[in-house]
């Protein structure tokens, strides 16, 4: 090593201050907001590309390629389609519902007529779809609307957001498997981080300040006299178990009464 080497300061990490993991899912009281918040600021096309977003579960590279034939053939609106995934290639499956559709028809209203067939065009080069990267920085205007934290959210996240409610309803993975577009199941199981989820929730349901100690432990307890809090059940245990000692005693006494002459 050279000696001008050992003044070099190393370089920061890329990611160095950032959050890392995978991006939040969105709760219903968000989806609700978020669908006010742009409905008041009039912007139809937002509006059509985040119920479409929800509704699709498509990955970001596949949902700004969608084209008007895709979701409404001739002018009728569908309300179910199939794309090929750019990532997998192969067929994915998802629903249109009635507010994705009411969205996308105002949209395509205020569209009109256009010589490209992309549902999403983009402003700045005409004849293209709207891009990934605009497509998240229009994803993170949304969640600053509503007073999320953007780090902390993404595009994933409205990937991610209808099917870990269909999960948490169904326990289905495979239904998952299906509406993501997964080849293997362990895909899916890692991308919805159910294993971490699953196991904090069965740790949530244990209650360390509701278990009761037995009775045996209680009266030791009580005999060094150290001043446990004990719970009602093992208090009714502990004065149950006093009382039938002193029963006992009491008959041995009658007892040893009436044998001595």
């Amino acid at each position: 090593m050279r000696q001008s080497d050992l003044f070099i300061l190393p370089k920061p990490p890329w990611n160095a201050g950032r959050p890392i993991g995978p991006k939040a899912p969105l709760k219903p009281k968000h989806i609700w907001a978020m669908r006010q918040q742009l409905k008041v600021a009039r912007r139809v096309r937002d509006l059509a590309m985040f119920n479409c977003a929800l509704d699709s579960k498509l990955r970001a590279c596949d949902l700004v390629r969608l084209r008007v034939s895709d979701v409404a053939p001739g002018g009728a609106l569908r309300q179910r389609s199939i794309v090929i995934q750019q990532k997998t290639g192969r067929p994915v499956p998802f629903e249109i519902k009635k507010a994705a559709r009411d969205a996308i028809a105002a949209w395509l209203k205020l569209r009109a007529q256009r010589d490209d067939d992309w549902l999403f065009p983009s402003r700045s080069r005409p004849g293209q779809h709207i891009g990934t990267r605009q497509y998240a920085r229009l994803v993170d205007k949304w969640v600053r609307m509503i007073d999320l934290e953007p780090q902390g959210y993404g595009t994933h996240s409205l990937r991610r957001t209808k099917v870990s409610l269909v999960y948490k309803k169904t326990g289905n993975l495979r239904a998952c498997q299906l509406l993501l577009g997964h080849r293997k199941l362990e895909i899916t199981v890692r991308y919805l981080g159910i294993e971490v989820d699953d196991a904090l929730e069965m740790s949530e349901q244990i209650d360390l300040c509701r278990v009761s100690p037995g009775p045996k432990w209680a009266w030791r307890t009580l005999l060094k006299g150290q001043k446990a809090r004990l719970v009602p059940s093992a208090k009714r245990q502990l004065v149950g178990g006093v009382l039938r000692s002193a029963a006992g005693a009491m008959r041995a006494l009658n007892a040893a009464s009436v044998v001595t002459p």
